[in-house]
């Protein structure tokens, strides 16, 4: 009988700590939001570029060539790139681009070299602030990572280089 009586009394514990943890988290919740320490908004982020503009999905990119024989390379996926600014700012953005459907060689470059597109992309958003990148606009900043990033290759080059995303979480 008395294991059953300290059975119970560890269980009524073990539920007055639980429901002092619930009510921790939810003061600390309300805490922050009522108290403006958690800005939703910019979580969700703001467009990097103001331009009117916008590309084209991945799956509207229009042909290059004369046939329309064209692919589109979408395997870097979603980049997260902070600025040299001195709090950094993290840039998101999904880079894409055609190139020759008919060149496999040039597309197994591509995929050989993903992982240095990649570091090419996020060292060059690293070695600038915010202000820099804004100032130049949209269209230096792929002409300056088309530069770049067609300095690795040696079967083909890459002419056109689209954002998917292109957001500021500050």
């Amino acid at each position: 009988m008395r294991k059953t009586r300290s059975a119970g009394g560890v269980t009524v514990a073990l539920l007055i700590i639980a429901a002092l943890i619930v009510l921790v988290i939810a003061a600390g919740t309300l805490w922050a939001f009522a108290g403006g320490h958690v800005n939703i908004r910019a979580r969700q982020g703001r467009p990097l570029f103001s331009s009117s503009v916008k590309d084209p999905a991945a799956a509207d990119v229009p042909g290059e060539d004369a046939s329309g024989a064209t692919a589109v390379y979408t395997g870097l996926g979603t980049l997260r790139a902070p600025t040299k600014d001195d709090r950094p700012i993290t840039v998101v953005l999904t880079v894409y681009f055609p190139y020759p459907a008919r060149d496999s060689a040039f597309e197994e470059e591509l995929t050989g070299k993903n992982r240095a597109i990649r570091r090419v992309i996020l060292e060059w958003f690293a070695s600038r602030t915010l202000e820099e990148i804004t100032a130049a606009g949209e269209k230096q900043v792929k002409d300056q990572l088309l530069e770049e990033i067609n300095r690795l290759f040696v079967l083909g080059r890459i002419n056109t280089l689209y954002f998917g995303d292109y957001l500021v979480l500050e």
